[in-house]
C-alpha cells in the first residue's frame, strides 16, 4: 500500500514539474530570440548552483577536516559515495545535453528539446539538490538502491569491539562448539560447520530474532529490514550457515521458517554500527 501511495506520488511530482517546466517554456517564449537564450543560460546556472550548494558545503568541510587533522567520521563513505556518484551521472548526462544542443532551426525540436532541458534542471534541483541529501534518501531510498543492485550478504565488520560485544552478547544462544565458527562469520571467513543455534524465547522454543539482530549489525546496508531479492539472500545466507540445535539434536533451518519469523522481525533503530 505505501509502494502504491509512493509510486501515486511520484507521478504526480512528474507530472508537475513538467507543466512548470512547459510554463517556464511560455513564458521565456513572450521575450526576444536575444532574451530567450540569456534566460535559460540564467536558468542553467541558477539550477546548476541550487544543485551545488549541498555537494559543496558537505565535501568543502570534509576536505578542511582531513587537512587541519579534525575528526571526520562524520562523512559516511557508504553514504556519501553514492551521493557523489549520482552527482557524476547528473551532470555528466547535463553536459551531454547542453553542448549536444541541435542547431536545427526546426521551431518544434527547439521548443521539445528546451522544454526537456528545463525539466531536466528542475528534477535535478529537487533530487540531487535535495532528495539525496534527506535522511529519507539515507534510510529508505539508498538501501533500496542497494538491494536492487546488489543481492549478495556481504559481511562488513572491522571493529574487534563490536565483533567481541556480539559474541558476548550471543553466547547463550550459540552451542560452545560453534563459538569459533561464529567469530569466522563476523568476520567473513569460510566456516568450517555450520552454527548450532540454540536461541530461546524463554518458551523452549527456539527464535530467530537473535540472528537477525547479529547480521543486520555486520551486513553492508543492513540498517533496516531486506526485501525481494536481498531478503532472499538473507535467507539463504542463515540455512546455509545456522542450524537450530535443539535437545542436543541438530535439525535444519526451512526457508519458509526463517522467512516467515523474518516477516515479523522488527528492527530496532539502536542496531550496532560498523
Amino acid at each position: 500500500m505505501k509502494k502504491n501511495r509512493f509510486i501515486i506520488k511520484a507521478y504526480l511530482f512528474i507530472a508537475l514539474i513538467i507543466v512548470i517546466s512547459a510554463l517556464l517554456l511560455w513564458g521565456i517564449y513572450f521575450f526576444s530570440l536575444e532574451d530567450r537564450v540569456f534566460l535559460l543560460k540564467l536558468l542553467l546556472f541558477s539550477c546548476i548552483l541550487f544543485t551545488f550548494f549541498p555537494f559543496f558545503k558537505v565535501n568543502i568541510k570534509w576536505i578542511l577536516n582531513y587537512f587541519l587533522c579534525i575528526d571526520n567520521s562524520w562523512w559516511d563513505k557508504r553514504i556519501q559515495r553514492p551521493r557523489i556518484l549520482i552527482y557524476i551521472v547528473y551532470f555528466g548526462v547535463l553536459y551531454l545535453v547542453v553542448t549536444n544542443f541541435p542547431s536545427n532551426k526546426n521551431d518544434y525540436v527547439l521548443i521539445l528539446n528546451r522544454l526537456s532541458l528545463i525539466f531536466y534542471l528542475l528534477i535535478g534541483s529537487f533530487v540531487v539538490g535535495r532528495l539525496i541529501w534527506s535522511k529519507k534518501f539515507e534510510t529508505l531510498i539508498l538501501p533500496e538502491l542497494k538491494n536492487i543492485v546488489s543481492h549478495d550478504i556481504k559481511i562488513m565488520t572491522s571493529d574487534s569491539k563490536v565483533l567481541d560485544s556480539l559474541i558476548n552478547d550471543n553466547k547463550s544462544n550459540i552451542d560452545k562448539s560453534s563459538i569459533e565458527d561464529f567469530k569466522k562469520l563476523l568476520k567473513g571467513e569460510k566456516l568450517d560447520s555450520r552454527i548450532k543455534w540454540i536461541g530461546t524465547s524463554g518458551k523452549n522454543s527456539i527464535t530467530y530474532t537473535g540472528i537477525f539482530l547479529v547480521l543486520h549489525s555486520v551486513i553492508e546496508g543492513g540498517e533496516i529490514k531486506f526485501s525481494r531479492e536481498k531478503r532472499k539472500a538473507l535467507m539463504n545466507f542463515i540455512t546455509d550457515n545456522f542450524v537450530k540445535f535443539e535437545e542436543e539434536e541438530i535439525k535444519e533451518i526451512s526457508f519458509n521458517t526463517i522467512n516467515g519469523a523474518y516477516t515479523n522481525f522488527i528492527l530496532p533503530n539502536n542496531t550496532l554500527k560498523r
